[in-house]
């Protein structure tokens, strides 16, 4: 039996998610400066080298090809290259790509388009003529309405069926993002209003990218502070099936997503000169995740003595086979112990706790990208 510091517990919020996780993207590289506000990312899956992004409302209807080395290869305008606020963009299986101009911080446009053009992949010329799809909000009837009524500001998309599907940001008083679909040829359309789910509100948890996994099993809505999965739904019913949280540890303005594969995921965050971070390109994988999650699910951890004088200790029934790294906070949030531990360390791991003071501190173990968190008090 191996000796770990920790305890196991699972996080469940209510009615909000059915699991809570920490976990923490791989950085792989800064973006080209022309695309430090990417709020849109999406990829040709047979060549997941490259994304497409574009910029949002500090920029015209371009669309740009990066590598994934941080290379701009291409710079296209679509149509007559004006946009007010362009805030995700979206592929659907015949490589139809769809541009989404339907940022609406204020709540108050009246003229929302998606701008759909033909495979961009392909494309040779430096301008693409698009298809135009308008729609409106058949839920809103003022422009603006009232502040605690603000849940029209649609900034993610995905497409799935001959429909293309927008989560919208819940500034109001809601704590429902509310999903919207709109048929995916040109025309002028009011959306259907097709479900909502609850997740909170806060600035941070503003939904502000979705998308689909190439096989429709899976839907992710991403957010500043976090990202979260549907799986294991019937149809269009997304939000009836098992909704998993994964929170960030790090923030940053998360503004895109996109499924490389069935389990994983490109990121990208804007750059933000106040608090020097973003404009970088991020990879997740969902499949270790969830190999950790069913790990951690499956294992017991035992912490003792708790609370503890000199020593703690930690009995687990798992063998580890990749290394764990464990850190203790105090009240205040300040690291005041980290460790890091190769699967040759890890038969009996044994944490001095005398140069701590007496009081209550958290205790993290991070196995995978997946932490958990539990309570200790030193006497």
């Amino acid at each position: 039996m191996k000796k770990i510091l920790f305890t196991l517990f699972k996080i469940y919020s209510g009615h909000l998610f059915g699991q809570t996780y920490t976990i923490t993207p791989q950085q792989i590289v800064v973006l080209p400066a022309i695309v430090n506000e990417s709020s849109g990312i999406e990829v040709n899956p047979a060549d997941t080298s490259k994304i497409w992004t574009h910029n949002d409302s500090g920029d015209s209807a371009y669309v740009y090809q990066v590598t994934t080395q941080g290379q701009l290869l291409r710079k296209i305008i679509i149509g007559t290259g004006k946009a007010v606020d362009i805030e995700d963009i979206t592929r659907d299986d015949a490589g139809n790509y769809y541009i989404a101009d339907v940022g609406n911080n204020n709540n108050n446009r009246t003229n929302l388009i998606i701008h759909k053009v033909a495979n961009l992949d392909t494309v040779t010329t430096k301008a693409v003529n698009n298809d135009k799809i308008f729609f409106s909000y058949p839920d809103q009837t003022l422009f603006p309405p009232p502040a605690a009524m603000q849940n029209f500001d649609c900034e993610a998309l995905f497409h799935y069926n001959k429909h293309l599907y927008l989560f919208s940001k819940n500034k109001g008083n809601s704590t429902f993002v509310r999903m919207y679909s709109v048929p995916d040829s040109a025309g002028t359309y009011v959306a259907t209003l097709v479900d909502s789910v609850d997740i909170g509100t806060n600035i941070g948890s503003w939904i502000t990218a979705a998308d689909m996994s190439p096989d429709h099993s899976k839907i992710a809505l991403l957010s500043d502070n976090s990202l979260h999965v549907f799986s294991n739904y019937t149809g269009v019913n997304f939000f009836g099936g098992i909704h998993t949280h994964y929170n960030f540890p790090n923030y940053s303005q998360k503004e895109a997503l996109v499924f490389l594969n069935n389990d994983e995921l490109y990121i990208t965050d804007e750059y933000n000169p106040m608090l020097n971070n973003g404009g970088n390109l991020y990879k997740l994988n969902l499949a270790s995740v969830l190999t950790a999650n069913q790990w951690l699910s499956t294992t017991v951890v035992k912490l003792y003595p708790n609370p503890s004088n000199d020593l703690l200790y930690i009995d687990i029934n798992h063998t580890l086979t990749k290394p764990l790294s464990v850190s203790i906070y105090n009240t205040l949030g300040a690291l005041v112990i980290s460790k890091r531990y190769t699967t040759t360390e890890l038969n009996y791991i044994t944490l001095n706790v005398t140069e701590l003071t007496a009081g209550a501190y958290k205790l993290q173990l991070t196995y995978e990208n997946i932490s958990r968190v539990i309570g200790f008090v030193r006497k």
